[in-house]
């Protein structure tokens, strides 16, 4: 416990360690964009109005204000930066060399798994771990093969060694007696009636008796009452089936005698990993009970058949123990390795070292070094992963072959951009601000439409704003009530009071508008109803600003963390964030895009 307690305190300083090193590396990034190396520049000063200062949050780097203060979602205080140079590119961290060696920074070109040398070429290490077990084609059941009553036992015990043709009992048989009077009695008509005498001979030996027994029958004339049962095989007994005086019928089971000179290893191999482990595959394990000997042997069989408790298939090692030192239920660890280039599940044979990657799953990220700048600037990539090979992963998309990608300090990197707003590992989907080509092309049709027109949608749009606070506060039936009501007043709306180009464009955007009040309407979940709240929210933005409203002022506000961090958009007419998409869960999560205001 006192280990795990000082691992843990390690792994937790040397994170804080990272995430100071990142926030430090962050502030030389921003603080050399001021700064030009340039030689000419440095000779020929030019006098530059200085950039404006921007303050944002560790945590939430989607706040950015011109002044310092409280972030509104976490409370933390803000810190400082610099409008980055490369801002536009959410994926790119430009970083100066001075930032680059503080973050301790690595980097190595990526190559094609099947090209790697025979020396550092990854290998797959899959950990088993198993029990011994007996080889269950020795087991075997010794029968009685003629009814009687037993009159003495002698093996006493389960666990007991028998030897083959071992005396293990004595058995008073009625038939058995019978059976002796009319041999005797046929040898007397031997050589008359030779058949006869075959015949009463034979009925003796059915019985598993030993010629020995039969020949001393016939030379002594006298009938034996007991007759003794012997070991029919060598091996350890595993249980008994009787006790001294019990009667017995012919076929009854006595003992269970299973030969423990050969024994099974039996491995779990979970199903994920069954793809690389085949009939064949050599395995090294030890047994716990014997740690300094190491065994390597092969799969001799896979359990065609996953055990639905567990989801293992049992993988079985069969192994000489002449000696005895395997003992049944012993537990055994073993480690299969294994050429990832074997398996059919490598579409792309590219691999990166472990600590290149910033695991979060399937889809992670990696950081690549642009090669085609002079500054060191390294772009955020998101890679999806394959196969673990120990101290490497698979990358199945996302890298190309000779690619250069970091492999040390890629945590503070990330740690960097998430500080200047960039993409990172906690804020994966930055939305860039700027005007889309569609914003541009809107048209303007406030001043052609109807009155009437003009009081219908705004109503339609007051309809709207009760949803969002509905969703705000996190209440499913509210939010539903509300979209019916925003359904009906799309209906109210009458198209004829619309002409020309106006109701062309009502025309075009109404079937979007309605399969979003559907959806809403169908949903099961508030968060199915958010999902199609945003879907909504980007045919209506656009509308209210080519049509106008009757008067007032709205807010258009977004929210970076929506949707898995899609970001989302929605309306408001109050200038505080009261956020849709989480509700109290960050109510003040999100910014002001817009302001569109609107008069009589």
């Amino acid at each position: 416990m006192k280990d795990t307690i000082k691992n843990n305190i390690r792994q937790l300083s040397g994170l804080i360690v990272s995430l100071l090193l990142g926030f430090l590396i962050g502030w030389l990034v921003f603080s050399a964009n001021s700064t030009t190396t340039d030689k000419n520049t440095i000779d020929n000063p030019i006098k530059t109005p200085p950039k404006e200062e921007i303050w944002t949050c560790s945590m939430h780097p989607q706040i950015r204000q011109n002044e310092p203060g409280d972030c509104p979602i976490c409370g933390m205080d803000l810190i400082p930066i610099s409008e980055d140079a490369n801002q536009d590119n959410a994926t790119q961290l430009v970083m100066t060399k001075e930032a680059v060696k503080l973050a301790q920074v690595e980097t190595t070109v990526v190559g094609n798994l099947s090209a790697a040398t025979s020396m550092d070429k990854p290998q797959k290490e899959i950990f088993l771990t198993g029990k011994v077990q007996m080889d269950a084609r020795t087991d075997a059941t010794q029968v009685a093969h003629m009814s009687g009553r037993l009159e003495e036992l002698l093996v006493a015990f389960e666990g007991e060694q028998v030897r083959k043709n071992q005396k293990i009992a004595v058995l008073y048989a009625p038939e058995l007696v019978s059976a002796q009077k009319e041999l005797l009695e046929a040898i007397k008509l031997k050589n008359e009636y030779p058949a006869l005498y075959e015949a009463a001979r034979q009925k003796i030996l059915q019985w598993k008796l030993p010629l020995s027994t039969i020949k001393e029958i016939e030379e002594s004339g006298q009938i034996q009452r007991e007759v003794a049962i012997y070991a029919e095989r060598s091996g350890i007994l595993t249980r008994r089936y009787v006790e001294e005086g019990d009667y017995v019928k012919q076929g009854s089971p006595l003992f269970d005698i299973m030969d423990l000179n050969r024994v099974w290893v039996l491995f779990d191999v979970h199903e994920k990993d069954l793809k690389w482990i085949k009939k064949g595959t050599t395995i090294e394990f030890n047994i716990e009970a014997m740690p300094q000997k190491t065994y390597r042997s092969k799969i001799t069989f896979i359990d065609p058949i996953i055990n639905p408790n567990t989801r293992v298939a049992a993988a079985r090692v069969e192994l000489n123990n002449r000696s005895g030192m395997l003992k049944p239920e012993m537990f055994a660890k073993g480690i299969v390795r294994v050429n990832p280039l074997l398996s059919k599940d490598v579409s792309s044979p590219i691999v990166v070292p472990k600590t290149a990657v910033l695991w979060t799953g399937k889809r992670s990220v990696i950081y690549v070094k642009n090669p085609e700048v002079d500054v060191p600037t390294f772009e955020f990539r998101e890679v999806e992963l394959g196969a673990d090979l120990g101290e490497h992963f698979i990358v199945k998309e996302g890298v190309s072959d000779r690619e250069e990608i970091v492999v040390n300090g890629a945590f503070r990197i990330d740690a960097a951009a998430q500080l200047s707003n960039k993409n990172s590992m906690m804020n994966r989907l930055v939305r860039v601000k700027e005007t889309t080509l569609r914003e541009h092309q809107l048209p303007n049709y406030q001043k052609e439409v109807s009155d009437e027109f003009k009081r219908l949608w705004t109503e339609l749009i007051k309809s709207y704003l009760v949803l969002k606070n509905a969703l705000v506060a996190s209440d499913f039936d509210k939010a539903q009530q509300a979209s019916e009501v925003v359904a009906k007043k799309m209906e109210h709306i009458d198209m004829s009071l619309l002409e020309g180009k106006a109701h062309l464009f009502w025309m075009e955007k109404m079937p979007s508008i309605e399969k979003s009040l559907e959806t809403l309407h169908l949903a099961k979940s508030i968060d199915a109803q958010r999902a199609a709240f945003a879907t909504l929210s980007d045919e209506l933005i656009p509308l209210v600003k080519v049509f106008g409203i009757t008067e007032g002022t709205f807010f258009v506000q977004y929210c970076p963390m929506a949707l898995d961090d899609k970001g989302a958009n929605w309306l408001s007419q109050e200038e505080g964030i009261q956020n849709p998409y989480f509700g109290d869960k960050m109510l003040r999560c999100g910014s002001i895009e817009e302001t569109l205001s609107f008069k009589k």
